[in-house]
């Protein structure tokens, strides 16, 4: 679980650390994220950045030293794929990062202990010594269901003498995608309508694809069945390595006997053939 936990951190990094400039509000309410295959709802009115904003993009003339470029090297640098920005006060954003897995494809397949031991390593993580940001600190969690993958539902919250922030985080692991969405409130604080928002945007959300994992030699051998598996398998091999040795020690006798009957007949002329009986001696067994 270590790799996992790696990747929650250092997504925790970026959405600790960065802040997101916005971009300008998109006209219809989805919008598309490319590298994560995902068609995503934004709330109404808010302003909207991906990585693909073209360079013309009026947004750009905003703010002053801010180009495509500026923008393009703070989401590489942090992970950064979506940002959604509220327009009056921006006191809240969304922001969706992303980083490989390689150690677990999708989430769907975990068990329930594998959820809470992931859970678990997030929660009781030392952030402070991660991320160098003091007063950071994971509540609760809860598992959601969602019609494509398994999400894990975090609140946690920020609290030193420079910020209060509260944020509510969506994980999930797709198409070998480690996915983290938060919402971010910079007030300390979110309302009971700002957290249905969210949810709900969560659970309108798309992917316009969801692969299957690729084998996995090693998830096999983790398998509960794997030692059934490994019995019937084994009996199998040694039914057939049983009949093939029966079949090669047969052929072999056979070929064996047919080379000494052949040299038995090349060394001796009369191999095999019976002699016969003298006239005297078939009289002799004829008065006996």
């Amino acid at each position: 679980m270590k790799k996992k936990l790696l990747s929650v951190i250092c997504a925790a990094i970026a959405f600790l650390m960065t802040s997101v400039l916005p971009a300008l509000a998109i006209e219809n309410n989805m919008t598309f994220v490319e590298e994560l295959n995902l068609n995503i709802p934004s709330p109404e009115n808010w302003y909207v950045f991906t990585r693909n904003t073209p360079e013309d993009d009026p947004v750009f003339n905003a703010w002053e030293g801010v180009n495509k470029e500026y923008i393009d090297q703070l989401f590489e640098q942090n992970t950064i794929y979506y940002n959604a920005v509220e327009p009056d006060s921006a006191s809240q954003e969304i922001v969706i990062t992303m980083v490989e897995n390689t150690d677990v494809f999708d989430w769907n397949g975990l068990s329930d202990s594998d959820y809470k031991e992931f859970a678990n390593e997030i929660i009781n993580a030392d952030m402070e010594k991660i991320t160098g940001i003091s007063g950071v600190e994971y509540g609760g969690y809860k598992m959601v269901d969602h019609p494509q993958c398994k999400l894990m539902k975090l609140d946690a919250r920020v609290v030193n003498e420079d910020e209060q922030t509260a944020f509510i985080q969506y994980v999930t692991i797709v198409n070998g995608q480690h996915i983290n969405i938060t919402l971010r409130s910079y007030t300390g604080a979110f309302s009971a309508a700002d957290e249905k928002m969210f949810d709900q945007l969560i659970q309108e959300m798309r992917f316009t694809k969801v692969e299957q994992a690729p084998f996995n030699l090693l998830s096999l051998l983790k398998s509960e069945n794997i030692m059934l598996i490994f019995c019937v398998a084994g009996g199998a091999i040694l039914i057939v390595a049983a009949v093939v040795v029966i079949c090669v020690v047969v052929g072999s006798n056979k070929r064996k006997k047919c080379k000494l009957n052949q040299i038995n007949r090349e060394q001796h002329p009369l191999y095999g053939v019976q002699p016969q009986q003298s006239e005297k001696d078939n009289q002799d067994s004829a008065e006996h």
